[in-house]
């Protein structure tokens, strides 16, 4: 194992902490039990000034643990691995800047909780910021996301408090929870075309109702709105083949959203259902019958009945059982009322457009 020194504090050197607190400990002539005591103590209150060394490439975990740590810490330009540098410092909330040549900001500062400080990037070479402000609860800061970064699921994770504008890197391939369960953001933020995972991307978002989009290359849809309580923005649905999983509850819990405002240039049958399933299982039991022209589905879960009749009625068939089905053309629900025939609804508006967009009801 490496012990070289990373750190310095009060003059000497240390590989960490840990190595710090252990060789104050043994000046004490302390028995093992007494050492074991005085070392969660000292883990829990030490708070003195640290350097870091220049010329440390890896300074991951350098803090991790030290509840009562909140000293203002220079990075050096030789770092490249920061990753769960100050994971658990619960009292730390200073401003951080991240030199050149950092290549990973994994948990940089995960579950700092009092941490709201501004965060400068000052160089273009880090790729992995997952989980990077994990359950930092009051941290509300614009920040902006370097081009090289390719990975940064969850990195705002549970920051309950976060509504300022943030960038993101042009690049980034991995979003998926980016901005889970952050109740409080309402920005506008433009998601990269590059981005094919985005599951989850603003669920429990629940007051976001600011412009945003789904990436053209995005492959992974999976509850990207789900409980976005008052979401009603225009959404294009970019050309692309999903299956049930991958676009699964993608508007799960949208209440305020008006399905008119949804364009999709694809029609696969099962994941246009899944879409508003969990919406649908909340207000009606569904019935719904159809020709070989129409995709249909039976539950019969709930405490409201609904049927949709086509005119031409003559089999009846689950949704699972019905091919997969692609339009070469972007549709907007204005044109697809207008085009698809007389069908009776009986329930209100708002389940009769929800079921238009679950449903490709043209020919195939």
């Amino acid at each position: 194992m490496n012990n070289e020194p990373r750190i310095r504090i009060k003059g000497k050197e240390y590989h960490d902490i840990y190595d710090y607190i252990a060789t104050v400990a043994k000046t004490k002539g302390l028995d093992e039990d007494q050492f074991y005591i005085y070392e969660r103590k000292m883990n829990k209150r030490f708070n003195e000034p640290v350097e870091i060394i220049e010329g440390v490439e890896d300074i991951s975990g350098l803090f991790t643990g030290l509840e009562s740590f909140n000293q203002p810490i220079v990075i050096p330009n030789s770092v490249k691995y920061c990753d769960a540098l100050f994971f658990d410092c619960i009292s730390y909330n200073q401003p951080v800047k991240i030199p050149a040549n950092v290549e990973s900001c994994n948990n940089m500062f995960g579950r700092c909780i009092n941490f709201n400080q501004p965060v400068i990037f000052e160089g273009n070479k880090v790729f992995n910021c997952d989980c990077m402000f994990l359950g930092c609860s009051k941290f509300n800061q614009s920040i902006i996301i370097p081009d090289s970064v390719i990975e940064c699921s969850e990195m705002f994770l549970d920051c309950y408090f976060l509504n300022s504008k943030i960038i993101m890197s042009e690049n980034t391939n991995n979003a998926s929870g980016f901005l889970k369960n952050c109740i409080k953001f309402n920005q506008s933020i433009y998601l990269p075309d590059s981005i094919e995972t985005c599951d989850s991307f603003f669920e429990m978002c629940v007051s976001f109702n600011s412009v945003t989009n789904i990436p053209k290359k995005a492959k992974i849809l999976t509850s990207m709105f789900k409980r976005c309580d008052v979401f009603n923005q225009y959404i294009k649905i970019p050309r692309m083949k999903f299956d049930s999983y991958t676009i699964m509850t993608l508007f799960e819990g949208c209440y305020s959203l008006n399905p008119i405002k949804i364009t999709f240039n694809i029609s696969n049958l099962l994941p246009m259902c899944v879409m508003y399933e969990q919406v649908l299982k909340k207000q009606f039991q569904l019935e719904i019958f159809g020709d070989k022209n129409f995709g249909w589905i039976h539950c019969n879960e709930l405490d409201k009945e609904m049927k949709i009749i086509p005119d031409n009625f003559d089999n009846y068939k689950k949704i699972s059982d019905l091919p997969f089905c692609e339009l070469d053309k972007e549709i907007s629900f204005d044109e697809f009322l207008r085009n698809k025939g007389v069908i009776e609804v009986s329930a209100t508006e708002y389940a009769e457009i929800s079921l238009m967009l679950m449903f490709n009801l043209g020919e195939k």
